[in-house]
């Protein structure tokens, strides 16, 4: 091929010098296509040159396309001396026409059965060569997805994806409309990617079979990008468990971390299309884990949009997104077990912004910039032990009609904490409940909207600005309130008190305490003299730094002049206490 081009280029060169002696002799009118013929021949080495200099690099639209246009019109033999035949010349048009750039790929396409260029990759038919399998592409041979929404792709696509390798597959599924009747599952697999053409152009779509049923499932997946797809769902009568689901098998593979899902869209235009959105689950519960969803829209569903329900299925990251669900049963994010982070994401659901189940609690949940609008409660836990849950920047409009506990944290040693939050509720008898007395909760430099706080533990107000009229305190057994510079709500100025009861006395005292080492879930108890401690005051105790890991504790004054500390070890193994400093404040009224 170079011998061609170059003998062609250097045949220009001639013509064109003869042409400038001869410049009178030449018609006026010089037929456009041997203009881009000629100048076809001479760009032909250099971009040659550079495609064999630089074969191991994306060239890109632009510079393949340059040099596919100077092979279209490039005679695939040694220019002739005499005048072009009408064979060549038929030739050169069905080669030109045959000779396109696929924008997806990048590459230069071919007729079947042409010269092979290399290095450049071709694409024939249409189709990317397979051997290298580096790209796969879902309707290419031999797996012929057809995307016409009227032929059953599942073997098709499930194909295509089992021929992804154990690592750094890539399978491109171009745009159409793939029913399929069976979950498409991958399984084993690492750094791949699978992408379509976007959430408009790609799209597969469950057929009734699947009914309960996971449309897309990762088994022991890693490291791999789903991207640029729509997965609808079915309606309410045959809809899918989920459309995506991340699964941590017994046995094999890897352990499922870092699985990315960028830019697709989860759920029909009907409502319930889908139960859930994504789910993550597990038969060994073991890392199942820094998920990042990006920019993934979950519509119509009944369930959560996304759903993580074991312990070990922890830091998953929600980045953007929308999710809009069923007005009356949907979540936004429910965990059994498990964390999240959740950064800028518009959530319209219909029962709970976020559902924390019972299941062991490992690692805390954030919710930042994150914006709910619509009657939906805002927070649920059940009773589960270690709950720790933090809100910065959320924006809450609306609340249910009529009035509801709206945050319902009755998780048992657990963190609660809202800053620099807006919940304008707009309804009476909006609740806020915290019914542990070891849970700690804070408000700090939040706009509030309830109109009844219930407690139990240690409550902070700091800062914040509450919705005209008074604000009701129900202090539950063992509450303590710490509140300063709160405006509206009938706060003014500072007070530290308990409900509206006055505060008639303080003491307090210190005492250096050793508990030593505490067995998994167990207590040990000490004492601080405290002189002036009366039977019923309000005891608040604080160590001078962490005594350990997985430790909470409480106080009360057991006896007069005395205060019992108890400290409890929540850990599933034993933890050895570091000896601290202890304070003991009491507030007697």
């Amino acid at each position: 091929m170079k011998e061609v081009l170059g003998r062609r280029a250097a045949g220009e060169a001639s013509a064109g010098a003869r042409a400038r002696r001869n410049r009178s002799r030449i018609p006026s009118a010089v037929s456009p296509r041997l203009l881009l013929v000629a100048l076809s021949l001479l760009l032909a080495p250099v971009l040659a040159a550079a495609i064999r200099k630089d074969a191991s690099r994306d060239w890109g639209v632009t510079g393949r396309a340059l040099f596919s246009a100077a092979i279209a019109d490039a005679d695939p033999v040694p220019r002739q001396t005499a005048p072009t035949s009408l064979a060549t010349r038929a030739h050169r048009a069905a080669r030109s026409a045959a000779v396109s750039i696929d924008p997806v790929k990048a590459s230069m396409t071919a007729p079947a059965g042409g010269a092979t260029l290399t290095p450049v990759s071709l694409v024939v038919d249409g189709c990317a060569e397979q051997a290298s399998q580096r790209l796969i592409v879902a309707t290419c041979p031999p797996y012929n997805a057809k995307g016409d929404y009227v032929t059953d792709d599942t073997t098709a696509l499930q194909s295509a994806l089992n021929a992804m390798p154990a690592s750094s597959g890539h399978v491109y599924i171009p745009p159409g409309t793939y029913r399929i009747s069976a979950t498409l599952t991958i399984a084993d697999r690492e750094g791949f990617i699978i992408r379509g053409a976007g959430q408009a152009s790609t799209q597969i779509v469950p057929t009734p079979a699947l009914a309960g049923a996971t449309v897309v499932k990762f088994i022991n997946c890693r490291d791999g990008v789903v991207e640029h797809l729509r997965i609808p769902g079915q309606g309410p009568t045959h809809a899918p468990s989920a459309a995506i689901e991340f699964h941590r098998a017994a046995v094999g593979g890897f352990a499922p971390t870092n699985m990315q899902v960028r830019n697709v869209l989860l759920g029909s235009d009907s409502s319930a299309s889908l139960v859930n959105g994504i789910r993550f689950t597990a038969a060994l519960d073991a890392n199942n884990a820094e998920a990042v969803l990006e920019n993934v829209k979950v519509i119509n569903y009944s369930g959560a949009a996304v759903s993580i329900e074991h312990s070990n299925s922890l830091q998953n990251r929600i980045i953007g997104g929308v999710f809009t669900g069923d007005p009356t049963t949907s979540v936004g994010v429910r965990t059994i077990g498990g964390s999240f982070n959740m950064h800028g994401t518009v959530v319209t659901v219909g029962d709970v912004d976020f559902d924390i189940a019972a299941a062991t609690q490992e690692h805390a949940n954030y919710v930042i910039g994150v914006e709910s609008e619509s009657t939906a409660k805002i927070l649920r836990t059940a009773t589960t032990s270690g709950v720790a849950i933090y809100f910065v920047g959320y924006t809450k409009k609306g609340a249910p009609v009529g009035g509801a506990t709206v945050i319902d944290f009755r998780s048992v040693s657990g963190r609660f904490s809202m800053v620099d939050s807006s919940l304008n509720l707009g309804q009476p008898n909006t609740i806020f409940n915290f019914s542990d007395s070891n849970t700690s909760v804070f408000f700090g430099g939040n706009e509030l909207g309830a109109t009844t706080v219930t407690w139990s533990g240690p409550l902070t107000l700091v800062g914040n600005r509450w919705a005209p009229g008074s604000v009701t305190l129900n202090p539950g057994p063992g509450a303590r309130l710490f509140q300063s510079g709160d405006t509206g709500g009938g706060f003014s100025g500072l007070t530290v008190a308990v409900g509206s009861t006055p505060i008639t006395g303080h003491v307090s005292a210190t005492a250096a305490l050793t508990f030593g080492t505490i067995a998994a879930n167990t207590t040990k108890t000490a004492t601080i003299a405290v002189a002036g401690a009366a039977i019923g005051d309000n005891v608040y105790v604080s160590p001078a730094g962490n005594p350990g890991p997985g430790l909470v504790w409480s106080a009360y004054v057991g006896d007069p002049n005395r205060v019992t500390v108890t400290v409890s070890n929540v850990m599933p193994r034993a933890v050895v206490t570091t000896p601290r400093i202890w304070r003991a404040d009491l507030w007697k009224h």
